[in-house]
């Protein structure tokens, strides 16, 4: 008789009725605070659109444990990418897993920001315009505007990046939770992270606006901690090292993974697939009139494999849970 063939997990949605929620809420970070009569009491999700007071959601329900879960591929693949790496990086052994921070850091979108774009076109048609020339853009000035982003995250107040006006003009709107939850969205922008070697990085969500469309890109920089001797070339420079993840439409996931010091700059560039060599030629030529004009050295090579991807994610340490 032959042996017996093992059975695909059953999931734990199967049978499961859908059930209606409503918003009643939202806490100070931007998620949702939803309510089910099936379900007992209050809890919280975070989307990736804002979702206001009153809306209703249809949702499905299941006790899913940890072990049942890293069985079901079906499933694993519904979850957002942090928590899905989290899940299979989890061993049974070492008691509950800590929770896993799912705040803007490592979203595609910024929806307080989006809204608050929105009220302000509405009520304050010129603060509008100058948000939108201080979000970094996919244009020439989008150095001197990830720039001035990134050191207003230094300071850690979104006035110093928005602007007075912008904030006064919100709360004029009757938005003063909105402004509460840009505010809060704003300080948690810069998230510890780490790789899957054990390496830590410091990850940077930045708001990048192209065709009247806000999405964020993902900055990670080595951390100070990990200067040493191996980060230094032999001119004594210091080297940083970061990585930059983007989601191109036309080409998919791509990413930049670069050494630069004082005096030059390396750049790895990565994508699913092979690019033509059209293209690769024209990436290379306009790289090289860059760094020239920076009167850096350096050089620009091409990976076009998955796997050769350096995967980051949120160090396990972060706070934060989503029920």
């Amino acid at each position: 008789q032959p042996p017996s063939q093992p059975q695909a997990p059953v999931s734990p949605f199967e049978n499961t009725p859908l059930q209606l929620a409503e918003v009643i809420g939202h806490t100070r970070e931007g998620r949702s605070v939803i309510k089910a009569d099936t379900i007992q009491g209050s809890f919280t999700i975070q989307s990736l659109v804002y979702t206001p007071i009153g809306s209703q959601i249809v949702m499905q329900s299941a006790d899913i444990d940890i072990q049942t879960l890293q069985q079901s591929p079906e499933l694993l693949t519904k979850l957002p990418a942090p928590v899905a790496d989290h899940v299979l990086s989890f061993s049974l052994d070492d008691g509950l897993p800590p929770p896993v921070n799912m705040g803007l850091a490592f979203s595609q979108t910024w929806p307080a920001l989006d809204e608050s774009l929105s009220t302000l076109l509405q009520t304050a048609p010129q603060i509008a315009q100058a948000v939108q020339n201080s979000v970094p853009t996919a244009s020439p000035r989008l150095v001197a505007t990830a720039m001035f982003f990134m050191s207003a995250l230094k300071l850690g107040n979104i006035d110093s990046w928005l602007g007075n006006k912008t904030l006064n003009a919100l709360e004029s709107a009757g938005k003063s939770g909105l402004m509460e939850r840009l505010s809060g969205d704003f300080s948690r922008m810069t998230t510890p992270s780490v790789d899957s070697g054990g390496g830590q990085w410091k990850g940077i969500t930045i708001p990048l606006m192209y065709e009247g469309q806000i999405s964020n890109i993902q900055l990670f920089i080595k951390g100070d901690e990990q200067a040493d001797n191996a980060n230094e070339d032999q001119n004594g420079d210091d080297k940083t090292r970061f990585v930059l993840d983007l989601d191109l439409s036309k080409i998919g996931p791509m990413q930049l993974d670069g050494y630069l010091t004082p005096r030059s700059l390396d750049v790895i560039l990565r994508t699913d697939h092979r690019m033509e060599a059209t293209s690769r030629q024209d990436l290379m030529h306009i790289f090289h009139n860059a760094i020239e004009a920076l009167d850096l050295k350096g050089g620009l090579s091409f990976q076009s494999r998955h796997a050769d991807f350096i995967k980051i994610k949120p160090a396990a340490d972060q706070k934060g849970v989503i029920v």
